[in-house]
This record gives structure tokens, sequence and C-alpha cells, in this order.
């Protein structure tokens, strides 16, 4: 639940480590996939658990496996491999079931939202041109991206907050953030709060104008 709140506190997570560690056969395969994804999201990485973990039989034909606990498995490892791994070392990471988790996560289908639609128009008539649902090598879709100098657009619907009264983000929107950083993009958050404010065509074009860089609007994008 901290992880999902956007919430860190790697003494729970050194805690459930060393719990774990001594009383891995007692977990279920949903607690590890859910451990896995939350030590992820928390940016807690130990290599021990992670292979412990990944090693298992993840396959959908194993009895009490599904799509979403391969998903998180997936984001698990590719957490890691991103922020701390190196292609020298990603042999110590015995990940039996990686291409069939890799195409849970690749496979979920994804739909531009009527807001993400309402931002892609607005930069049409700022003359930008650009792609919507765009997805990275790793899998993860970006809502609208000016792909040659990697610029991102996230635009952030409630779904992607923890609470309307403080705007925090949740877990899920913070790891993929965070991940596409460390990807090479720069990305800037379109939340709804401010987007529902707007009265206007002209409110909206003065407000993404005043968000984005200053380079898009000077060169060729595509």
């Amino acid at each position: 639940s901290y992880s999902t709140m956007g919430l860190k506190s790697v003494p729970i997570c050194t805690e459930i480590s060393r719990t774990i560690l001594f009383r891995f056969n007692e977990f279920s395969l949903q607690s590890l996939s859910n451990l896995l994804w939350s030590f992820a999201v928390q940016k807690y990485y130990n290599t021990t658990i992670i292979n412990l973990i990944c090693e298992q039989d993840w396959s959908i034909n194993r009895e009490g496996v599904n799509k979403s606990m391969q998903r998180q498995i997936y984001l698990g490892f590719i957490g890691w491999f991103i922020e701390t791994s190196t292609k020298s070392n990603s042999n110590l990471i015995r990940f039996t079931s990686f291409s069939e988790c890799k195409s849970a996560f690749f496979d979920e289908p994804s739909y531009p939202s009527f807001l993400q639609t309402e931002v892609s128009n607005i930069l049409k008539l700022l003359s930008l041109e650009h792609d919507v649902e765009y997805k990275v090598n790793e899998g993860f879709v970006i809502d609208i991206v000016f792909k040659n100098i990697k610029f991102a657009i996230e635009v952030n619907g409630p779904s992607h907050f923890t609470s309307r009264e403080y705007y925090s983000f949740d877990g899920s929107t913070i790891f993929k953030n965070r991940i596409l950083k460390c990807l090479g993009w720069n990305v800037l958050s379109i939340p709804y709060y401010d987007w529902d404010n707007l009265q206007n065509e002209e409110q909206k074009i003065k407000y993404l104008s005043s968000k984005l860089p200053s380079y898009l609007f000077k060169k060729p994008i595509n």
C-alpha cells in the first residue's frame, strides 16, 4: 500500500526483505509479484530477492499466474535493469519467463483519453507535430511525444493521483516518470486539475505555450 500511494519507506522494505529471505516458500505467487513491483516503485533493488522471484515459473500455464502478475514481474525486473544494471551484469538475474512476462506488458491495450485528445488537438493548433500513444522499446506507452528530441507529455487524469486534496502522484505514475527520465526523456506532466480550469481554447493555447520549452517552437520536430 505504501508503494501504491507513492510513499517511500526503506526500513519497511528492508524488514520485508529479511522476511522473504528466511520464509520465501511461504509467500504466494501473488504476494511475490506484488512485492517485486512495490520494491521497484520504491527504488529498492535487492538483487538476491529479484533473482529468487524472477527464477520462478511465471508462465501463464502455471496455476495461479495471470497477466497482471506477469506485468508486475516484468516491471520489477526492467526497473532494476534500467536503474541499477548494465549489460555486463544483467546475467545476475535468471529470469526464466522473461519473454512471456514482457509480452504481457507489451500487449496490454492502451487508448487515448478524452483529456489526452484535447491536449493533442491544441498542439495541432500550435502547429507542433507529435505522436500519441507512443510505445518506447521497454514497453512503456507515453501519451504524447516529440520523439526525435525525446520530449514527452504525460496527461494525468484523476487516476494518476492518490488524493484530490493534495494531488500527489500514485506509485505507478512516479515509477513510470522516473524510468522515462532514466531513458533520456524530458517529461512534462499536464494534470487534469490544471486543464479543467481552462475555460476556452484561447486559455488552453496560452497554458500549453507557457509550459512547453521554447525550443519546440523554433525547429522542426519530426
